[in-house]
């Protein structure tokens, strides 16, 4: 218990630490959640023009679908302010800069998490929230359900994690050229739309096998339709993304059992 509190503890000061550093940029730091708002903005109008030319999207309304995008939006954005370094695991290790982070008293993982966040994905987060609540203000959801979103999407955020983590371990083993780290991206692509759009056969994968319909499809569905079962769906997304990030870390661990310095 104690090893949490201080990992908590840590977590917490390094995330004041990267944010004072990211903040002492300047302009360029604004400018940059600035610009992610402006990306957001031009998405949602995709979203609009879509409505228009299709009204009802698999059984989905506009509002139902501002909501899916925001929740999406959350917990992508949150993986990007806290875990995005996992995109550099295997350039750590091609370039032998793992080695630093396995000789100091902390966990490696956690020390990569910590080693620096995306500034630019606050504003991602920004345009998550309010989204989200003009959505709800249509749907008539009762505020709550905003709080189980972003505790949802907190956690669902460890899955981009995990993906990362598994793709850049993958590009390391099985294709040295070229780098699977980048499986955030694409799954956060496929989830801004209802998943049963693309099919029975991908949607069964994506709820059994590759779970990404855990991390907003299914819980926004049932938070839109049944709040009961929506409160439901939010603690099978919490499990399913905290066992998937063990079995990651199990994985990464076994790695580190087996991982040989480059030298560099």
């Amino acid at each position: 218990m104690s090893v949490i509190k201080d990992y908590t503890r840590l977590f917490f000061c390094m995330l004041r630490i990267n944010i004072k550093g990211l903040k002492s940029y300047g302009q360029d730091f604004f400018v940059g959640i600035i610009a992610m708002i402006i990306k957001n903005i031009a998405n949602i109008i995709g979203v609009f023009m879509i409505y228009e030319i299709i009204p009802v999207i698999n059984g989905w309304s506009l509002p139902e679908l501002l909501f899916l995008y925001a929740f999406s939006t959350i917990s992508f954005s949150f993986w990007r302010c806290l875990f995005m370094n996992t995109l550099n695991v295997s350039y750590y290790v091609r370039n032998g800069e793992l080695d630093s982070f396995l000789i100091k008293p902390i966990d490696p993982l956690f020390q990569i998490f910590m080693e620096g966040f995306d500034d630019d994905a606050w504003g991602d987060l920004l345009v998550g929230f309010i989204v989200c609540m003009m959505a709800m203000a249509q749907l008539q959801l009762p505020w709550w359900v905003f709080l189980l979103v972003v505790i949802t999407g907190l956690f669902s955020s460890l899955i981009f994690a995990s993906f990362s983590i598994m793709g850049s371990l993958l590009s390391l083993k099985v294709a040295r050229d070229s780098d699977l780290s980048d499986m955030p991206y694409i799954v956060f692509d496929l989830i801004r739309y209802p998943i049963s759009i693309y099919g029975q056969v991908m949607y069964n994968v994506f709820v059994f096998f590759f779970p990404i319909a855990w991390i907003s499809y299914l819980p926004a569905k049932a938070l839109i339709t049944d709040q009961s079962q929506g409160i439901l769906f939010s603690g099978i997304s919490i499990g399913i993304s905290l066992g998937l990030f063990v079995l990651c870390y199990v994985i990464w661990s076994s790695y580190l059992k087996h991982y040989r310095s480059t030298g560099t």
